[in-house]
């Protein structure tokens, strides 16, 4: 991922880890606390610590962390029908393929149940 999408859009800050020299930039995870209030999850553990190791396995279906410019750099790319600032990831045919609606029409109501026998 980072040699063919994070590279070449200049995703510097985007990754499945938060190195060691960019963790005073990481932003604080909130849970709920006992009282309910919002209280910031600890380093050690928590939400936040899942980012602070390497992975042993990386997913491309979830668990990156990243910086809200490095990902509006790729928001644009997918407004530009697959290209920013003369980098080219993916066809334009390829982002319509992403961007359409590929739900059959009983889920396009609302209801996900599953039909009834």
């Amino acid at each position: 991922m980072y040699e063919r999408i994070f590279k070449p859009l200049g995703m510097n800050d985007t990754g499945f880890f938060v190195p060691q020299e960019k963790r005073a930039r990481f932003a604080s995870v909130y849970s709920p606390g006992a009282d309910g209030k919002l209280v910031i999850s600890g380093a050690a553990s928590g939400p936040k610590a899942d980012y602070l190791a390497q992975p042993g396995a990386p997913m491309g279906g979830g668990g990156l962390v990243s910086t809200a410019r490095d990902y509006s750099r790729f928001a644009q790319m997918l407004l530009n029908r697959g290209s920013l600032e003369g980098v080219r990831l993916l066809s334009p045919s390829s982002v319509d393929l992403m961007t359409s609606n590929h739900l059959p029409p009983r889920l396009m109501t609302g209801n996900f149940r599953s039909p009834e026998p």
